[in-house]
């Protein structure tokens, strides 16, 4: 919901670029960080981050595999 371009620690207000396309729950923090990197992929806003979450993953921090399900 309301996704910026900036982090949501910043104290100031920021304008959303992208549509709510929904809550991601996960217990796996690179996992959920992947889905939602990819589906603002998916409706066309690029973000940076991947290269840290492949990282995240290597140090065991998580998975960049998930599985999406709608509830």
């Amino acid at each position: 919901m309301n996704i910026t371009r900036g982090c949501d620690c910043e104290p100031r207000k920021m304008k959303p670029v992208i549509q709510d396309f929904g809550i991601f729950v996960s217990t796996d923090p690179v996992a959920i960080d992947k889905a939602c990197l990819d589906m603002a992929k998916e409706i066309g806003k690029r973000f940076r981050g991947g290269d840290q979450l492949i990282y995240a993953e290597k140090l065991g921090l998580g998975s960049t595999r998930y599985t999406l399900l709608e509830v």
